[in-house]
């Protein structure tokens, strides 16, 4: 969807390589034009890999079988951007749990000029 202030995306990918089980992801980012000088974002992902080991059980009881799924955590994330006479700043922010390998806390600024 996308209106003169606002953008919406919307998106999914299956991936199936040769030597692992399938991966799915969705993920969704709207942005807004607050004015002509200011934009905003806001983005959210999710994963589901299958490529992991795991036990029989989890911690609450229910069993898989085999490769379950591995749900590996929420992506998150937002920025804005400014626009100066020509020269633009971003500031931005993003987050990622990587479930075993904990998770990241990604800061950006960027200057153009």
């Amino acid at each position: 969807m996308t209106t003169d202030k606002l953008n919406w995306l919307v998106c999914g990918e299956i991936w199936r390589n040769s030597n692992i089980p399938t991966s799915y992801s969705t993920a969704t980012g709207l942005s807004f034009s607050f004015t002509p000088f200011m934009y905003g974002a806001l983005r959210l992902g999710l994963q589901v890999q299958t490529d992991e080991y795991t036990k029989g059980a989890d911690d609450y009881g229910y069993e898989y079988l085999y490769d379950a799924p591995t749900l590996r955590g929420l992506s998150s994330g937002g920025g804005q951007k400014l626009d100066f006479a020509g020269r633009v700043v971003e500031f931005g922010y993003a987050y990622r749990n990587k479930r075993r390998l904990s998770a990241d806390n990604l800061f950006t600024v960027q200057f153009g000029f």
